[in-house]
């Protein structure tokens, strides 16, 4: 509760109080509705702070207490400004006041636009369209959790794989993750199949995968044994996950819901987008994707691996411009399983990050990542795939 005074008795006029402090506003979980909410002034040394009038204004923020419609004037913290028009943007400005009703008038403005849908607290029950107008806002992580899913269907043919009414779930990984390098309001997701529960109790997902092996090749790195363009140039990014939001016939970005497609938002990753040595500084650099796989370092912060080609190495490079998902640092990252011919495997999963030389073969791969360590394998065999996307 903020601290009332009333300021009576000794013929004193109160100072001018401070400003509220924390002023804010969020869709309503009701259609064309706005919440509002702020803090009371700190420090408060002598509790001249009583109130405050909030104002609201379309086209422009209001320049003083009587510029606008005033909403509010009280003691409460909070607000919920009803009868809104959807697609109006309506700009709110608070005004600190005390015992004499005198005002504060040193500027705290937010700014939303009406949405003709409420927000629903459990992240499911959402349109992907509500979502998006969330996220673009800023507010995702003030109504959902990460973790937090929503079932989708995948349906389309997929580099030769086809997948009719397929189950699967959009889970959050993060909220705006890695946010100056990557782009602020976004909900990072992750595309995986159903669920599964297995004996140890964690929630586990489906990688999408040729489960009976009848599509030799479906989900390959490159048509050869060699990562050379890296992750930028693979055959994973361009034909299979695909890279336009326009022009997407056959791959993973056509399978998606055309709702969610439709709000999908760009991502900007560094990867090694060279392959061979895979130990350069320049040959990180930037991709803008629309779906993307991760990198062992995004999943359980690794780096280089032990495997059964011995020391897998990734380029080093890559982790200045990454960082491991909350969901995988909250001790997720057993979360996915493969099934194939009827048997459950722990998660075998292409990550997007090339690897070095294979000692054996003279030919660079990809990294593949299995539970929590990663696993050298050549560009050309099919593993797993759980892509990721961002509204």
């Amino acid at each position: 509760m903020p601290l009332i005074n009333r300021c009576g008795g000794g013929g004193g006029t109160p100072q001018l109080c401070g400003q509220v402090e924390n002023f804010k506003v969020i869709p309503g979980t009701t259609a064309l509705t706005a919440v509002l909410s702020w803090t009371a002034p700190s420090p408060d040394e002598d509790n001249s702070f009583v109130g405050a009038r909030i104002v609201r204004k379309t086209g422009s923020a209001p320049t003083g207490i009587n510029d606008g419609t005033v909403i509010y004037e009280g003691t409460a913290l909070t607000y919920t400004d009803t009868g809104l028009t959807a697609g109006t943007t309506y700009y709110y400005r608070a005004f600190a006041y005390n015992a004499r009703t005198k005002y504060q008038t040193a500027k705290r403005t937010v700014s939303l636009t009406a949405m003709a849908v409420g927000v629903d607290m459990v992240f499911g029950n959402n349109s992907w369209s509500a979502i998006r107008q969330v996220s673009d806002l800023g507010e995702a992580q003030n109504f959902w959790s990460v973790g937090d899913r929503k079932q989708i269907t995948i349906n389309g043919k997929i580099n030769g794989a086809t997948f009719s009414d397929a189950q699967g779930n959009a889970f959050i990984l993060g909220f705006n993750h890695n946010a100056e390098i990557e782009g602020a309001n976004r909900i990072h997701l992750c595309i995986a199949g159903e669920q599964y529960t297995p004996s140890n109790g964690q929630a586990t997902y489906k990688a999408w995968v040729d489960e009976y092996n009848t599509y030799t090749g479906a989900f390959y790195m490159n048509e050869s044994q060699k990562n050379a363009g890296g992750w930028g140039s693979s055959n994973m990014r361009k034909k299979i996950l695909g890279t336009s939001i326009t022009s997407y016939t056959g791959t993973f970005l056509g399978a998606l819901p055309a709702d969610l497609r439709t709000e999908l938002k760009s991502v900007t990753k560094y990867t090694d987008n060279k392959g061979g040595d895979c130990t350069k500084a320049a040959s990180v650099t930037a991709t803008t994707d629309y779906m993307f796989l991760l990198s062992p370092y995004e999943i359980a912060a690794v780096k280089n691996t032990s495997s059964s080609w011995g020391v897998v190495k990734v380029n080093p490079y890559e982790y200045e411009k990454q960082k491991q998902y909350d969901y995988f640092a909250a001790g997720n990252s057993k979360s996915f399983y493969c099934y194939e011919a009827g048997s459950y495997y722990d998660g075998i999963l292409w990550s997007r990050s090339p690897h070095g030389e294979h000692s054996s073969t003279g030919s660079g791969g990809y990294l593949e990542f299995c539970s929590t360590s990663g696993d050298g394998q050549l560009c050309n065999y099919s593993r797993g795939i759980i892509p990721c996307v961002c509204v």
